[in-house]
């Protein structure tokens, strides 16, 4: 997503998607936050004043995994960022646990350097676990380790939320069916996968969110849809499509439209 509302830029760093820029300005409610754009695309956000809060609606909304009334105690994020979700659950949440999955270590320097992902480790010891790797390279080591051993500290997760992109698009392996049937694997009986997408205001856009949706249906037996857009903010707007086995009741969710 592109913002038009860029303040103060703080320097570049150069990283596996092009170059990353910080910039603090103002979110939804006025207050300070600092922005993550990493080859001009937005990647996420924090407050300025380092409170854990999720400054957004499309960050927010995976707490859907948590309110669905299906216990998460392990939950697996793809795609760190300025890893603002993670210090949102985990200030939330004082009984999970979270991987967090992030392909680049330059963005995961510039996390614990200016978004505050230092101190979330140290208030979070034990409970969040960094892991510098390919989002599809860890779900298939973890996988493996379970199929091999049948016990596994990588696995099962009750949760995997994914908010992996490249640029403006989201990883396409993570919806196609060698991607699902990792995703599958590593999840425990019931579990949830949470998938941001990200789509313009336009019928292109709500047919790339349907092709999306239908991926889902065809390696989960329920899937559901939550508007988040920051309207106001973006060019783009975001959904989170929600896919399960289980009989978990996502608040706010919409059933997909039928095929």
């Amino acid at each position: 997503m592109r913002w038009p509302w860029r303040r103060a830029g703080r320097g570049t760093v150069p990283t596996i998607f092009g170059p990353a820029r910080v910039y603090d300005t103002e979110g939804p409610d006025g207050a300070g936050i600092r922005v993550l754009e990493v080859g001009g695309a937005f990647q996420s956000a924090a407050y300025v004043d380092g409170r854990p809060e999720a400054p957004f609606a499309y960050l927010r909304a995976f707490d859907a995994a948590f309110d669905a009334g299906v216990p998460v105690r392990r939950a697996l994020m793809l795609g760190g960022g300025a890893f603002a979700y993670p210090r949102h659950v985990l200030a939330r949440h004082a009984d999970v646990a979270l991987d967090v999955v992030e392909v680049d270590p330059a963005i995961v320097a510039l996390a614990r350097e200016r978004f505050f992902l230092a101190d979330a480790e140290r208030a979070h010891a034990g409970r969040l676990r960094v892991i510098v790797a390919d989002a599809r390279a860890h779900l298939r080591a973890t996988a493996a380790a379970w199929d091999a051993i049948g016990c596994d500290p990588l696995a099962p997760y009750d949760a995997i939320l994914n908010d992996v992109f490249r640029g403006v698009d989201p990883d396409a392996g993570l919806l196609a069916p060698e991607g699902l049937a990792l995703v599958r694997a590593c999840l425990a009986p019931g579990g949830l996968y949470l998938v941001n997408v990200v789509v313009p205001d336009s019928p292109e856009g709500a047919a790339a969110l349907m092709a999306a949706g239908r991926a889902l249906e065809r390696a989960f037996a329920h899937v559901s849809v939550i508007p988040c857009a920051d309207e106001g903010f973006s060019a783009q707007d975001n959904y989170l499509l929600v896919a399960t086995d289980g009989p978990a009741r996502v608040p706010d969710a919409l059933p997909l439209p039928p095929a």
